[in-house]
Order: structure tokens, then C-alpha cells, then sequence
């Protein structure tokens, strides 16, 4: 019998989807028994409803963790107040189930006004501060920087990893990338997310904001770019301008956007 348990999202974890409504579930499944699968829904709390196809996931090369992207149904496009959806994960066995108990968590989501628009362009509400020249993307790629390190947190390593931004089309925030929740912070009863923003035409700013899902975000480090243009092209390199928290060390001094490769996992 497989054991196993979710380690993305966790329960009251804050999760953004991406164009097409879907969250990313991850697994970790302990005893590495080789015929194991796993299969992932996301529903709406209290309902059982918003949910397409439960998902198969697929095991990450050799090593115990196992992930899909999972439809989450309609997600709103501001932050919930509260918990809104389940992810509720099974363990098969050659196609059918192994008679352990489902894993289950609640946790947030929201869509961060992108819609489920397909594609890599915005054909959405558009960001005031980008030119018309050039469409605004739906989804960019934060590369990861491979150097953040555990200061009072201790799961900075987290924030190595590559994170698609995706774009929001609130009005109130129509200029900013958002990437899902990330589990850095966990030890001191915080997660965190990057926000990219276009604050005016010639101005980027990147930050790492820290919740602990009951208080606003609240600002970690922060990056800054000025450019020539007022085009959102990309890839930009923004510079380290301030560090906020103790919450981890071993920032670079420089990170770096660029659009999305679709290939990426």
C-alpha cells in the first residue's frame, strides 16, 4: 500500500491558476513503489462541483514526487478571504485503487484576473503603462536563480526553481505577473509568491511577498528596472534594490524574466 501525501498546495496554501484555470498539484510517494499512480481533483469547498476529469499524475524523472497541472473549474479573479477549493488525491494501483484513504487539502485560489484565455498573447484588459506596439503576454517565466539560501525560513531553496508569472486582468492590476504560492517560508507559517508590475511606462518592479493566508502580503526583497521604452518586451533583468525580511539570504543581484517556455515543467 503506497504512502504518500500532497505537498503542493498545501492546506491554506494561496495558489494562482494559470490561463486555463489549472493548479499545479504535486505528491510526494514515500515507499517509491513502482506500479503506484496517482490521481488528482480540484473541486469547490462544500459543493464537489468545478471539476473537470480527475487527473492523472506523472512521476517527476526517478524521484518520489509525482505532478500534474489540475483543472480547478472557475477561480475569482481577486484573493479569497478563505479557503475555496479541495484537492483531494488517489492512490491506484494498476488502474485501480490501493484501499488507501484519499489525501485531502483545502486551500485558496484565484485566477489573478487571467481568465482562461488561451495562448501566450493578452487579448484581455491591457496594461496602460505597455505600448500598443507590442501585445502583452499572458504568461512570462521568472529564471530561477539557483543562489537564494535558508536564513529564518527554511525552504528558500524553493525560490531556485524557474516560476511562470501569469498575467493578471483585474483593472486594479492589470500590469502585474503573478507566480502560484511557494512553500519558502513554511517553518515561520508563510508562503510566498512573485508579483511582477509594470508601475509606469519605463519602470519595472519584482517582488517576493510573503503571507501567512490571514494578514496582506507583505514585501521580502525587491527588484528594479528602468527602461528606454514603454514596450513590455521581454527578456528584462531587473536589479536587486532592497532586502525587507531576514527571511532568507543569498540574493543575486540581478533576476531575470523572460517569456515563457511552454515546455517547461
Amino acid at each position: 500500500m503506497a504512502t504518500f501525501s500532497i505537498s503542493t498546495p498545501e492546506g491554506g496554501d494561496l495558489s494562482v491558476g494559470d490561463h486555463r484555470n489549472t493548479i499545479f498539484v504535486q505528491v510526494e510517494n514515500d515507499d517509491l513503489i513502482g506500479n503506484t499512480g496517482f490521481i488528482a481533483t480540484i473541486t469547490d469547498i462544500g459543493s464537489g462541483s468545478g471539476s473537470g476529469t480527475p487527473t492523472a499524475l506523472s512521476r517527476e524523472g526517478t524521484s518520489n514526487l509525482w505532478s500534474a497541472r489540475v483543472f480547478a473549474g472557475a477561480l475569482p479573479a481577486t484573493l479569497p478571504a478563505a479557503n475555496n477549493k479541495t484537492v483531494t488525491v488517489t492512490a491506484t494501483i494498476g488502474g485501480g485503487s490501493t484501499g488507501e484513504a484519499p489525501q485531502i487539502h483545502n486551500f485558496r485560489a484565484y485566477s489573478g484576473g487571467s481568465g482562461s484565455t488561451a495562448g501566450s498573447i493578452s487579448g484581455q484588459s491591457r496594461c496602460g503603462n505597455c505600448s500598443n506596439e507590442v501585445p502583452v503576454p499572458v504568461l512570462l517565466q521568472l529564471i530561477g536563480p539557483s543562489v537564494i539560501a535558508n536564513n529564518e525560513c527554511d525552504g528558500c531553496a524553493a525560490l531556485n526553481d524557474d516560476f511562470f508569472l501569469q498575467h493578471s486582468d483585474v483593472p486594479s492590476s492589470n500590469c502585474s505577473w503573478f507566480s502560484d504560492s511557494i512553500a519558502c517560508c513554511d517553518n515561520e507559517g508563510f508562503s510566498g509568491f512573485w508579483e511582477l508590475k509594470k508601475t509606469r511606462s519605463r519602470l519595472w518592479e519584482l517582488r517576493l511577498l510573503l503571507t501567512d493566508n490571514s494578514t496582506d502580503p507583505f514585501e521580502a526583497v525587491y527588484y528594479v528596472l528602468t527602461t528606454n521604452t514603454d514596450e513590455c518586451i521581454f527578456p528584462i533583468e531587473l536589479v536587486l534594490a532592497e532586502v525587507s525580511t531576514l527571511a532568507c539570504t543569498g540574493w543575486p543581484e540581478s533576476i531575470t524574466i523572460a517569456p515563457a517556455d511552454m515546455n517547461a515543467p
